[in-house]
């Protein structure tokens, strides 16, 4: 509970992550509990202003149908989001946010001013070891980043629970607070959307399902899975390892592929949702950038990756009919291993591309050493793979 409210929007908006998302507000019951039962570490007012922007968020935005029923969806119906146990009655668990009303009216939960998020007060990068997270906050947009390098749904049976929406649900290496990732391939059958990809003829594109966690410290986070070699009875015959690095609200990936058949690689940043009017496509030499109304998103390939591109989807994402990805590829396939390097940066607003990508200033690999700097003088070196006794897995250069 002592980061519970870290995980929430200037809106309250939480990042579409895991299980269940159908219950919507309900999650902030956990906060609601803590405080009547006095054992919580959050305030009265932090916990009344979570309470009731989360519930404010999602009421705004479709959270009753025009028959006065809760639809199966995120904020208004969208049933790619729910699970295979889900009924017409299940998003009634969101209930569990009026707990509230179980405290008298004497409680410092009603009678204490609201305080506000930690994302309105600053900037914020925090590490949950066990669950393998990375949680981003940026004050000046309010936007939450969720990056996951530990938790996954995986079950390992031909009877699996999983949806085909398991995928970007669990196992993306990010999830936004203000941008949910597609459900489902775009029209072009990516799957990519945050998330490195390999496409073979025969097996087509692969997905990340078992996460193995290797290590995560301040601001880096590194996760090995086997691309091909979960799903009941495939053949764990290539490997990724990779590295998110957090700098501001500039994602850094490194990826350290190994595959005996010959992959293309692809990979992809934030969807951004959209109705009627397409998104805006700005390029450069080696990055590309989309913007809608709800905000940026942009990739740029700092080595492996040399072609980028946009792919379109209908009907994949929660909060528009269609959607946007940026993304990039190879176009050369791995000979049996290569290095894939890029930067991910999204935002609810609109900024300029080539001012934004200027943080990062110099991107080198030796061996499997990854080191990068950054233009206020920060530098941080990965070691992709394994290390020698004594060796630094990730080693910071403050300013």
């Amino acid at each position: 509970m002592e980061s519970f409210a870290h995980y929430f929007s200037d809106t309250a908006s939480h990042p579409a992550f895991g299980r269940s998302l159908i219950y919507r507000c309900a999650l902030v019951s956990a906060a609601i509990v803590g405080i009547w039962k006095d054992f919580s570490p959050l305030s009265a007012g932090l916990t009344r202003r979570l309470c009731s922007q989360s519930l404010k968020y999602f009421w705004e935005r479709g959270l009753i149908a025009d028959d006065g029923s809760i639809p199966l969806g995120w904020t208004g119906r969208f049933e790619a989001v729910a699970e295979k146990y889900s009924g017409p009655a299940s998003p009634l668990w969101l209930n569990k946010v009026f707990a509230a009303f179980l405290m008298p009216a004497d409680h410092p939960f009603w009678t204490a001013p609201e305080e506000p998020l930690p994302v309105e007060k600053g900037n914020y990068c925090i590490t949950h070891k066990v669950p393998g997270f990375l949680v981003q906050g940026h004050q000046g947009t309010g936007h939450i980043q969720l990056i996951n390098q530990g938790s996954d749904s995986y079950v390992n049976a031909p009877t699996d629970w999983k949806t085909q929406a398991s995928d970007s649900l669990y196992l993306k290496f990010a999830y936004s607070s203000h941008f949910p990732n597609d459900v489902g391939p775009t029209q072009d059958g990516l799957v990519c959307g945050n998330m490195i990809s390999l496409c073979e003829e025969q097996r087509g594109f692969s997905h990340r399902e078992r996460i193995y966690p290797v290590h995560i410290s301040d601001r880096v986070a590194v996760a090995t899975h086997y691309p091909f070699g979960e799903s009941y009875g495939s053949k764990r015959d290539s490997l990724i390892e990779t590295a998110v690095i957090l700098k501001d609200d500039h994602q850094i990936r490194a990826h350290w592929v190994i595959s005996p058949n010959r992959p293309i690689v692809y990979e992809g940043g934030y969807s951004l949702p959209y109705t009627g009017e397409p998104p805006r496509v700005l390029e450069g030499k080696n990055w590309i950038c989309i913007q809608t109304a709800a905000g940026s998103s942009c990739v740029r390939a700092l080595l492996g990756y040399d072609e980028v591109g946009t792919s379109r989807s209908s009907g994949t994402n929660p909060l528009g009919k269609q959607s946007c990805m940026p993304f990039m590829k190879s176009s050369q396939p791995v000979v049996a291993q290569g290095f894939y390097i890029c930067e991910v940066l999204a935002r609810p607003m609109d900024f300029n591309p080539e001012q934004e990508l200027q943080l990062l200033t110099s991107c080198t690999l030796a061996g499997r050493k990854v080191t990068l700097t950054f233009n206020d003088g920060e530098a941080v070196a990965v070691k992709l793979g394994a290390v020698e006794a004594g060796e630094e897995k990730v080693g910071w250069i403050k300013k």
